[in-house]
């Protein structure tokens, strides 16, 4: 089989997994109902690692290749670019946290990183410069104990207080009675 082959059947099989999980990822972001806060979560240089990662190594070597060898096809390089731009993107989409009325999905791509607000046990914050941390304490399926940790930035800590602070301050709050006179001490 020549080379030429291989390399076509290969950005063929990448385009097709690129577009598989873009489509999964879009999908999997128009099921989510109701979304009260959205925000995209802070990466490293803004944007997704991996696939940026993978879009600078493609660029450096095709731009090397036309430079060095301009007999091999652009058309190639091409492919898996907008493959990796595909990634990009499938990455930008999933990395994107949605807080509805029923829980908060960290990733649209990975059911383990949803939280449902009525697993959430007891919470606490902690402030940083530009940040909020809010980390949840809930109980999985099994009941086994797990730790949420959800980064807020500013702009979004005050619509994410008051989802916060009504779907969950909500249930642990609980009216106190007052009892007086004589009668309440022995009660």
């Amino acid at each position: 089989m020549p080379l030429f082959l291989v390399h076509i059947l290969l950005l063929c099989g990448f385009l097709a997994v690129t577009t598989v999980l873009l489509f999964i990822t879009v999908v999997n972001a128009s099921r989510v109902r109701r979304v009260a806060v959205a925000w995209r979560r802070k990466q490293r240089f803004g944007w997704p690692t991996w696939p940026l990662a993978f879009l600078s190594i493609v660029s450096a070597l095709g731009i090397y290749a036309l430079l060095v060898e301009p007999s091999l096809p652009a058309g190639l390089f091409l492919g898996y670019f907008a493959g990796g731009v595909l990634w990009l993107y499938a990455a930008i989409q999933a990395d994107t946290v949605l807080v509805t009325d029923d829980g908060i999905v960290t990733n649209l791509n990975r059911r383990t990183r949803t939280l449902a607000w009525g697993q959430v046990v007891d919470y606490f914050t902690v402030q940083h410069p530009g940040v909020t941390d809010y980390i949840f304490f809930t109980k999985g399926e099994a009941g086994q104990p797990r730790r949420v940790e959800v980064s807020v930035p500013a702009a979004k800590a005050a619509a994410f207080r008051l989802v916060v602070t009504a779907l969950v301050d909500a249930r642990f709050t609980y009216p106190v009675r007052q009892k007086y006179g004589d009668k309440a001490l022995e009660q």
